[in-house]
């Protein structure tokens, strides 16, 4: 599993207690010893939590096209700038809102999830 295709504990974490709620294939579980990956909810291990843990693409599909700031449409966009991941949504004149930086794109489509599902609209 490469873990940049899919979320860290701590934005799997900062979904969840935003209150959005994705299907997905992969779980975060905590047991007696700490929190793990599992790729399903079935475990021999005595599950205390569970939470789930997105893919880049199971968050991207979420995620609205466009939305509307102050007037003014913004297109979404994913790209990288010298190497770091980006997702923002663009204007046409060129400007940006819910600007997004960092390596695993996972967690950047979701901390643009959350601002778009709140303060962003």
């Amino acid at each position: 599993m490469n873990n940049l295709n899919y979320a860290s504990l701590e934005a799997s974490k900062k979904l969840h207690d935003a209150g959005i709620v994705l299907e997905t294939e992969c779980f975060c579980c905590r047991d007696n010893d700490g929190w793990y990956f599992r790729d399903d909810e079935n475990s021999e291990r005595d599950i205390l939590e569970t939470i789930p843990n997105p893919s880049m693409s199971e968050v991207w599909r979420e995620l609205p096209a466009d939305v509307e700031v102050d007037g003014e449409k913004y297109n979404l966009c994913a790209h990288k700038i010298g190497g770091v991941n980006c997702a923002e949504y663009v204007s046409d004149l060129p400007e940006t809102v819910g600007s997004v930086y960092g390596v695993n794109m996972a967690d950047n489509l979701i901390e643009l999830l959350v601002w778009v599902k709140g303060a962003g609209k």
